[in-house]
């Protein structure tokens, strides 16, 4: 009987053990997919500056370069 308890202890050790690591490498794979959508996020937002002042001072945005064209 008490190697039967001592078996479930372990055992309920070492699940709750499992489910710690688990929940550690998902909490920094959010971090990393969260710090990935703000880099994203910060690039669009540049882009998008940089093509209103292109096209402010007369030029032609080109979007395959992601640079200005005619401008002087």
């Amino acid at each position: 009987m008490a190697k039967l308890y001592l078996a479930g202890v372990l055992l309920s050790l070492a699940a709750a053990a499992a489910l710690t690591l688990y929940s550690m490498g998902r909490r920094d794979q959010i971090k990393d997919v969260d710090d990935a959508n703000k880099d994203a996020l910060d690039a669009a937002v540049w882009a998008e500056l940089g093509r209103q002042q292109c096209v402010a001072v007369g030029g032609v945005w080109d979007f395959a370069a992601s640079e200005c064209e005619g401008s002087q």
